[in-house]
């Protein structure tokens, strides 16, 4: 069995999954990488300047029930706060990481740069899952 997290917080409306675990590692004194090398993700898997491909299909990188024991949070939750629903909304979901998808991702979704929004992170100390998308200008 897996062991949890002695801080457990809970994410926030509109949070973005990378956002929820980097507050879980920063609570427990840890850094997002620790929380995949425990979930047995390594570097060959998902490097850094790939985090972001966690807020679009996260069960393909890591295994959601076991993120779930680790946070205490449900894997609806944590698949909640990806752009995983929306795939599944308007694709194929057997093949989430077909060229449609890709195609359409990169006009609508950022993943070079990471914009948020100061006052915003000031007030609630999170990143937004929306912020993400190219229609968001910081």
């Amino acid at each position: 069995m897996m062991r949890s997290f002695t801080v457990r917080p809970q994410p926030k409306t509109g949070e973005s999954l990378t956002s929820f675990l980097s507050t879980v590692a920063n609570r427990n004194s840890r850094q997002l990488k620790d929380i995949l090398r425990m979930l047995e993700v390594t570097s060959d898997d998902l490097r850094r300047r790939d985090y972001y491909r966690l807020d679009f299909i996260p069960s393909r990188y890591v295994p959601l029930e076991s993120l779930s024991e680790l946070t205490g949070v449900s894997p609806v939750v944590l698949n909640a706060l990806t752009f995983q629903p929306l795939i599944k909304k308007f694709f194929d979901y057997k093949e989430p990481e077909s060229a449609n998808v890709k195609l359409t991702l990169q006009r609508d979704i950022d993943v070079q740069h990471r914009r948020f929004c100061p006052a915003c992170l000031k007030e609630n100390g999170v990143y937004q899952l929306l912020w993400q998308t190219s229609t968001v200008r910081s």
